[in-house]
C-alpha cells in the first residue's frame, strides 16, 4: 500500500486517510488500487478523509470521480471528509460538488451511512454501547 493512504474501520464504514498529495502518477493509482481492494474485500461504505491532503490535481480529481463511479457500481457509497478550500473550489468548477456528499465532521459523516441505510439512531447507540458493531 502507498504510505500516503491508510485506512481504518469504524463500524461498517472504512475511513481512508489521505496524507500528502493526490496527484498524477502513483498517488492517484494508489487510491484506485486501494478502493478496488476494499470493494473486493466486501466493504461498501467508504469515507475518504482529505483533512491532510496537501494537494489534489486534475488526475487526482479524475481518480476521485472514477472511484465514486466504481464504488457506486459495486453497490457502495464513497463520501468525502474535510477536503481543503482549493479542492472544494475545484469540485465546484468541475461539477463534482454535485457528485459527492461532503462532510466537515467525521462522526456526522459516519452516522450518515447508517441513516441512509435505514438504521434508527437508537439502534446505532444501542449497538455502540453494547460493543456490537454492525
Amino acid at each position: 500500500m502507498n504510505e500516503n493512504l491508510t485506512f481504518r474501520e469504524e463500524g461498517d464504514v472504512v475511513v481512508i486517510d489521505v496524507h500528502g498529495k493526490l496527484t498524477s502518477g502513483k498517488d492517484s493509482r494508489a487510491l484506485r488500487d486501494l478502493l478496488r481492494e476494499l470493494l473486493d474485500a466486501g466493504y461498501r461504505n467508504l469515507l475518504l478523509n482529505m483533512a491532510e491532503a496537501a494537494d489534489v490535481d486534475s488526475a487526482g480529481l479524475g481518480e476521485l470521480a472514477a472511484g465514486c463511479a466504481s464504488v457506486s457500481q459495486a453497490g457502495g457509497t464513497l463520501k468525502l471528509l474535510s477536503p481543503g478550500e482549493r479542492t472544494q473550489h475545484l469540485f465546484g468548477v468541475t461539477g463534482l460538488d454535485a457528485v459527492f456528499e461532503v462532510y466537515d465532521d467525521e462522526n456526522t459523516a459516519i452516522l450518515s451511512f447508517y441513516l441512509a441505510s435505514g438504521f434508527m439512531v437508537k439502534d446505532i447507540l444501542r449497538s455502540s454501547s453494547s460493543g456490537v458493531r454492525r
